[in-house]
């Protein structure tokens, strides 16, 4: 039988997640506040990001895009804390299909199927 989402708070060694949990999980939509400063907002399934969400870290890098079991996964923009902007295709985590710029807009370097050039 599915059972409809509640909405709560858990509690981990890592941090608190607020949001949407199904059978003591996060799955829905919420947020994970880490004790480090990083911050996930977004979609899970089953505890992990999945779906669509922004993660934030305590350095100032923001990744916004797609997740696919805790990894980068689809299309996303990463903007690291030196103000790097990478855009790209990531598949399982490692960046697949994309380009980086520097801060003044030239470019660091691009990714075709999953080689850096």
């Amino acid at each position: 039988s599915y059972l409809v989402p509640i909405r709560g708070t858990l509690e981990y060694r890592s941090g608190t997640y607020t949001g949407d949990i199904h059978k003591r999980r996060p799955s829905g939509h919420g947020t994970l506040d880490f004790h480090n400063g990083d911050q996930y907002v977004g979609d899970f399934n089953a505890g992990a990001f999945h779906g669509h969400g922004a993660y934030t870290f305590a350095s100032g890098a923001l990744y916004i895009g797609g997740w696919q079991r805790h990894k980068k996964h689809g299309r996303g923009t990463y903007q690291l804390a030196n103000r790097e902007l990478w855009i790209l295709e990531w598949r399982q985590g490692l960046p697949w299909q994309g380009t980086g710029y520097a801060p003044n807009g030239a470019l660091i370097a691009t990714y075709t199927n999953g080689l850096r050039y």
